[in-house]
């Protein structure tokens, strides 16, 4: 256990982004719910997901990026902000410029945006 925890804090840290993309999300009803997904890429070959909503109803959110990824998350206090590493061995799909991100709750459609470069 020990010599995994020493791998753990030995491993290199991704440092050099090839990848800064972030996908804007507004109602497209013009309710009050907003927010933003960032995805970067660094060269030693790991990434990261990092997903903040806010102005939501106290019910769970599905996650939806292009037709790869849905994950379904539950608001506190109205937000969701949740961080996703493949350095942990979280999964989630490469994205690119372009890619449709949706979030619903109960199957309705609440916030919506695609990724561009940061």
């Amino acid at each position: 256990m020990l010599a995994a925890l020493k791998a753990l804090f030995a491993s290199p840290r991704p440092r050099f982004k090839t990848v800064d993309l972030e996908a804007r999300l507004a109602s497209p009803h013009g309710g009050q719910g907003r927010g933003e997904i960032e995805y970067a890429a660094y060269a030693a070959g790991a990434s990261k997901l990092e997903v903040e909503l806010f102005g939501l109803r106290p019910e769970d959110v599905v996650v939806s990026i292009g037709s790869s990824f849905t994950q379904r998350f539950t608001p506190r206090g109205g937000r969701v902000d949740v961080h996703l590493s493949s350095l942990v061995g979280d999964r989630f799909p490469a994205c690119a410029p372009g890619d449709p991100v949706e979030v619903r709750q109960s199957g309705r459609l609440v916030l919506s945006g695609a990724f561009a470069h940061d």
